[in-house]
């Protein structure tokens, strides 16, 4: 099961400048761990729109095992939402 996300070139567009705009002050891969809501939603909409692991990877500016993990997940569960935790 593929969720679809319905977005035009232009939104596209206008979604990679204005995250290239913001990269300026963002942390070392090794100092973060989890993606961020943004980074969730940008990687579905690539994938979306056919960009493969090793060229999300390397726009996000993270590793191609953390895109391909995250893209399995994405199409298990049908969003990008994370579980919630037992508790």
């Amino acid at each position: 099961m593929s969720a679809q996300l319905n977005i035009s070139r232009a939104e596209l567009d206008t979604l990679l400048a204005e995250d290239s705009a913001t990269d300026t002050d963002a942390p070392t891969a090794t100092e973060r761990k989890r993606l961020s809501e943004f980074e969730k939603g940008k990687i579905a909409i690539l994938y979306e729109q056919g960009w493969g692991y090793g060229r999300i990877a390397n726009h996000v500016g993270r590793s191609k095992s953390t895109i391909q993990k995250f893209i399995k997940r994405y199409i298990e569960r049908g969003n990008q939402q994370n579980r919630t935790a037992p508790g």
